[in-house]
């Protein structure tokens, strides 16, 4: 049995922590007592001493192997504050930094390493030469492992084989996001025996949800971001974050940009600014954010839909650390349902048309890169492994098609945004009170705050089908097709342009009086409306 005071004494003496979180000493407990723990919770809810104090209570050397170099040596530094006992081996520092750490592995208590140093020899040598009594096996960001993620990374999969070597050592796993599908990953290439599973709910009362859909994007930034307030705001686009943040600048708002375009020192110059306030702004790709730790975010805006809601899930839990309000938006309009369909084709092109880029010598630049970018998909190092690859990359295909609608369902849906993720997580559903949809649901919209073509939007709807394409509604609407003459609201609208009608069905739509179709080119009265309308 794990020695409570001891746990206690850590806390307080290393990490001045003089009370737990809540299942925070829970997951520490079942560690110390040497069972295999599986740890789901938030961004932002405490994580890294879950196992930093079970690693400085261990007799011996607790391994910490953690995707990024930039995570690892962030939480380096922090440690280093608190202990002499810890280090990391990295291809940022120098042959001779490196040697030097192999050198003293006996008098560390925390190494960190990537997935990749555990194949290398030399240090499988040095553990062997110096005897060294491995105790925990820490994986860090432990969704890494699983093929359900875009965050998929082939080296997590030699870690079950590395821990064959050291069997008596505890494994304990981390990560903030995890579908039941990812957690089933993570337990069985692990290899984790009889472990025990924590997880915290997602709900966070500070952080506000929501959808916002708008024919301008750029407008709604430079209405919305605030000189002086720190803010993330996502892209999927090196070209995207570029431009935007050039744009935040000439608007007084202090941008920086982070994307993996940019050598590595220029990426930790600019995220060395945001930490320290020297820039509110960051504007970023997914390769910003995992394990970055400031507390004053106050909001995260995803200009481009996030590509999978497991992503999504940790980019927006990056926002109100400090338990303050907090706002996570994600920006929609006509083209992005579209722009979705389009990433997977480029990410999955035909089968065959992969295997003639293989066969082909002189590939050219763009095809070279999509073929290498398959290769990282399915985990191989040549092209030649193709073949005997394809079940796994229509499986692959298969899980982000699931992925994408899943995507897709959230931005359209009328209904809370928590309850659909606490759905897609595994955990209860409940109403949280505080997304766009409970928000606009408390408020009770009525026909008297509704302007005039708002209404007469409404009326028409009310004419149509349950669920219409918005093609064929903005027709009849401006009056294109004699055949639609005798339809509810023909030509009511004459004249008006395109951007003035998705401007408008948005603002409905942002009000939850509209709903919209998975694919987003249909749409029709929320329950509420369509029962609403035909009593009035």
């Amino acid at each position: 049995m794990p020695d409570l005071d001891q746990i206690d004494r850590v806390a307080q003496e290393v990490f001045h922590i003089l009370s737990f979180r809540d299942q925070q000493k829970e997951v520490i407990t079942s560690i110390l007592g040497k069972r295999d723990t599986l740890a789901v919770f938030p961004t932002g809810s405490g994580k890294s001493i879950l196992f930093q104090i079970p690693a400085l209570v261990f007799p011996g050397l607790t391994l910490v192997v953690t995707p990024l170099i930039s995570l690892m040596n962030d939480q380096v530094r922090v440690l280093s504050e608190k202990t002499k006992y810890c280090a990391a081996l990295s291809s940022a520092s120098s042959v001779e930094e490196n040697q030097s750490t192999l050198n003293r592995l006996g008098e560390l208590k925390i190494l960190y390493v990537t997935p990749e140093r555990l194949k290398s020899p030399l240090f499988l040598k040095e553990l062997a030469r110096q005897k060294i009594e491995i105790s925990m096996i820490v994986v860090d960001e432990a969704h890494c492992v699983s093929l359900w993620g875009n965050s998929f990374r082939p080296a997590y999969l030699e870690i079950r084989k590395f821990c064959s070597y050291f069997s008596t050592a505890v494994i304990s796993a981390f990560t903030a996001t995890a579908s039941p599908f990812v957690l089933k990953d993570i337990v069985s290439f692990l290899g984790m025996r009889s472990h025990a599973l924590f997880r915290k709910s997602l709900f966070r009362e500070n952080l506000e949800v929501s959808v916002r859909f708008t024919e301008d994007k750029v407008r709604y930034l430079l209405d919305h971001l605030k000189p002086g307030e720190s803010a993330v705001l996502y892209c999927n686009s090196r070209y995207i974050c570029e431009f935007l943040s050039d744009l935040l600048n000439r608007h007084s708002l202090r941008s920086a940009v982070y994307h993996a375009g940019l050598s590595q020192e220029e990426r930790a110059e600019n995220q060395l600014k945001f930490m320290k306030n020297e820039k509110d702004i960051i504007v970023a790709t997914s390769a910003f954010g995992m394990g970055i730790d400031k507390p004053d975010i106050r909001r995260v805006i995803h200009f481009d839909v996030s590509l999978e809601i497991e992503e999504y899930i940790q980019e927006i839990g990056r926002a109100g650390r400090d338990n303050n309000n907090a706002y996570a938006e994600m920006l929609v309009d006509q083209n992005d349902y579209q722009a979705l369909d389009r990433n997977l084709k480029h990410q999955f092109p035909a089968w065959k048309e992969i295997l003639k880029w293989r066969a082909q010598k002189g590939l050219d630049e763009i095809k070279l890169e999509r073929l290498n970018s398959v290769l990282l998909l399915l985990g191989l190092t040549k092209a030649d492994e193709l073949p005997g690859n394809k079940k796994n990359y229509f499986l692959k295909k298969k899980i982000m098609i699931e992925k994408i609608n899943a995507v897709k369902r959230y931005i359209s849906l009328s209904d809370c945004r928590m309850k659909f993720l606490g759905n897609y997580f595994g955990e209860k559903a409940f109403l949280c009170g505080k997304c766009d949809f409970c928000i606009t649901a408390k408020r009770k919209f009525g026909l008297k705050n509704l302007s005039p073509l708002e209404i007469l939007l409404i009326a028409a709807f009310s004419g149509f089908p349950a669920k219409v394409s918005l093609k064929n509604f903005r027709e009849r609407m401006i009056g294109m097709k004699l055949s639609d003459l005798c339809g509810k609201g023909f030509a009511a609208m004459r004249g008006l342009e395109l951007k003035a009608f998705w401007n408008l069905i948005y603002q409905l739509k942002n009000k939850n009086i509209v709903e919209f179709c998975a694919n987003g080119r249909q749409a029709g009265l929320s329950k509420g409306w369509s029962e609403l309308w035909k009593k009035s």
